[in-house]
């Protein structure tokens, strides 16, 4: 899992960061059975992600996955605590987690989503960090949320949730366990995610920030103005796994003028499931 952990100037703020210090954990997991004639590579390619439809290397169960990240977590949450660390959780009645859970709420409800059980953790902590490790709980850090407005963090909110939503935990952790390159892009071996799943979430996450009536500019202007300085208009930001911020901006602001100006010819009523960045006109939530 890619880590965004340096403490930028107010000026050149980032805004997507997946990932932690923390190494994978050692669970013995075994592979969901393939259907028959479909074996090897070839049977992994064939599956689909869950959102976009695209080939998906994805094969353990989400009970695996939700084990894995609930051992991840605890994990970090034990070393915030032995750091003295506030750690805020749901139900928590401090104005910061209160501000976060009800853009979080916002976004998820207009999400794939929408049904599921998924809370934000909120941990006071001076990295600018935002991370999830495809179970129930998304994990952000006061330093990112409180300096991001209102449509910049939901935007990050949108983000995390789309890993979550498209799978790419367990496809990660699928690829670990077949050793097998990612098909969408390399991933170093401390990162969780590849620089393929971070272009896939930002545009569904900016599918939903829109459904939820949020404003794209603040992310695009946020990564803009980190495009504008030498040291980040590079793949160092985020190192060679995760898009330039030029290259995130671009897309973003692309992406923006595609769904607004041509959702009119999609069904209104399924724009979540597709829409002009993505179809998947089976799925309906």
């Amino acid at each position: 899992m890619g880590v965004f952990a340096r403490f930028l100037p107010p000026a050149i703020i980032a805004l997507l960061v997946i990932g932690t210090g923390i190494s994978a954990c050692s669970l013995q997991l075994q592979p969901v059975p393939t259907p028959p004639l479909l074996v090897g590579p070839q049977a992994v390619i064939l599956r689909q992600n869950p959102v976009t439809t695209a080939p998906s290397a994805n094969f353990l169960s989400q009970a695996q996955i939700r084990q894995q990240a609930q051992e991840r977590l605890e994990a970090l949450l034990a070393q915030q605590r032995f750091l003295g660390r506030k750690i805020m959780l749901a139900g928590d009645s401090d104005a910061r987690y209160q501000r976060l859970n009800g853009l979080f709420e916002r976004v998820r409800s207009v999400s794939h989503l929408a049904k599921a059980d998924i809370v934000p953790v909120l941990i006071d902590a001076p990295s600018f960090e935002a991370y999830t490790f495809g179970g129930s709980e998304v994990v952000f850090h006061t330093s990112l949320s409180e300096r991001l407005g209102d449509d910049a963090l939901a935007f990050v909110i949108a983000h995390e949730l789309a890993h979550i939503a498209a799978g790419h935990a367990s496809e990660a952790s699928s690829l670990t366990v077949i050793n097998i390159e990612p098909p969408i892009g390399a991933v170093r071996r401390s990162d969780l995610y590849s620089y393929g799943h971070e272009e896939e979430a930002d545009k569904i996450a900016l599918v939903y920030l829109l459904l939820a009536g949020f404003a794209s500019e603040p992310a695009l202007s946020l990564w803009q103005e980190m495009a504008k300085s030498a040291k980040n208009s590079v793949y160092d930001l985020f190192v060679a796994t995760h898009p330039a911020t030029r290259d995130r901006a671009e897309a973003l602001r692309e992406n923006a003028r595609l769904f607004t100006t041509e959702s009119a010819r999609f069904d209104p009523g399924n724009l979540l499931n597709c829409n002009p960045l993505y179809c998947n006109p089976a799925r309906k939530d």
